[in-house]
């Protein structure tokens, strides 16, 4: 639906969630913030209730084939989580991210999920949930190491300084 605008006109913050496949290696980075996606999710409904700012989360576009199983089962699992935590809009799977950027994203959190590094190149800040993720020798995205410093950035985004070098991202 290309007139339709799902990041709402307001001066609140804006708030993406870019999920990840439930059963795709959860693991494969060790050091996680969190023992699983469900559990990083259940994490930010929580604290979504506690903010005024107005949450997005995103899923990945669907895929056919043998993926198209596993896919639903992280739909339906990613629903159910963001069901109990009404702040949070679901937005359709194909909702480009260069139009999210345009409709005023501020602030994108991913576990280690590659949009950490095309929303550097679109100038957004981002906060990985994962302290040894591939992009954590560079400096385009913000990493804490714990839990609590994770939950800080995320309340406190607008006061770090992110100097996103798009030589640094291209060097990745």
């Amino acid at each position: 639906d290309k007139q339709k605008r799902f990041i709402a006109k307001s001066k609140n913050k804006k708030v993406l969630i870019c999920t990840h496949d439930f059963f795709d290696a959860v693991h494969i980075n060790r050091n996680n913030l969190f023992v699983d996606f469900s559990e990083w999710l259940e994490f930010l409904g929580k604290l979504s209730e506690k903010t005024n700012y107005d949450w997005y989360i995103k899923t990945h576009p669907y895929y056919d084939k043998k993926f198209k199983y596993y896919q639903s089962i992280s739909f339906k699992t990613m629903k159910k989580i963001t069901d109990k935590y009404k702040k949070i809009k679901i937005l359709p799977n194909k909702y480009s991210h260069k139009r999210i950027v345009n409709e005023g994203i501020d602030l994108v959190l991913t576990v280690y999920g590659s949009v950490a590094m095309e929303y550097a190149l679109m100038n957004k800040k981002v906060i990985t949930a994962c302290k040894n993720n591939i992009f954590c020798d560079f400096n385009f995205n913000i990493h804490p190491k714990s839990i609590k410093d994770y939950e800080n950035k995320i309340l406190n985004s607008e006061k770090i300084k992110l100097g996103i070098e798009k030589n640094e991202i291209f060097q990745y």
